[in-house]
């Protein structure tokens, strides 16, 4: 098993390093099937205190640290173009690939955290980060699984069929 961020997954992919791959889609890949899975909206989340005057605005955002997935994958280059048309100034985002460490910086008071309703752990549910409403609209997370089509690709649309129902059953899907 492989965990990695989309662009990544789709390079190991096309190179036949891995059979099948769970990432953001969806994409048009010559010799590859795509099978819708799930879209999960992207939510802000704070410490109490941190964005004063809520809701976090365009023209707020690019005053407050914004903690979030890594360079050249979703939401990352979007927010950052957004912002910018938006307010006219670039936002400080924060890019890592750690759910985890997004979490404890947000924690630390350190940025607002951007990312998939239903990630974070502990800190959400004993209600120390807490949702920030924010104006800025953006697209949900669009996951689909990915596989080449061809001899033996029954097995690999079996497990596709799998990630579908397991993904029909997470509440925190759209």
């Amino acid at each position: 098993m492989t965990v990695d961020v989309t662009p990544s997954m789709l390079v190991a992919l096309q190179n036949g390093e891995i059979d099948i791959a769970l990432m953001l889609g969806p994409a048009v890949l010559e010799g590859f099937t795509c099978v819708k899975l799930k879209d999960y909206p992207l939510r802000f989340y704070a410490i109490p205190g941190l964005v004063t005057g809520e809701p976090l605005t365009y023209q707020k955002a690019p005053t407050v640290p914004i903690l979030t997935y890594p360079r050249n994958t979703y939401p990352f280059d979007y927010l950052r173009e957004l912002i910018f048309e938006k307010s006219g100034q670039p936002p400080r985002i924060f890019a890592n690939s750690s759910i985890s460490t997004i979490e404890k910086l947000a924690l630390d008071g350190i940025g607002v955290a951007l990312v998939a309703e239903g990630t974070l752990g502990a800190a959400k549910d004993g209600n120390i980060l807490q949702p920030v409403p924010s104006e800025i609209d953006l697209p949900p997370l669009r996951f689909y699984a990915f596989y080449p089509l061809g001899f033996g690709s029954e097995m690999l649309e079996e497990l596709a069929a799998i990630a579908q129902r397991v993904a029909s059953e997470d509440s925190h899907a759209e």
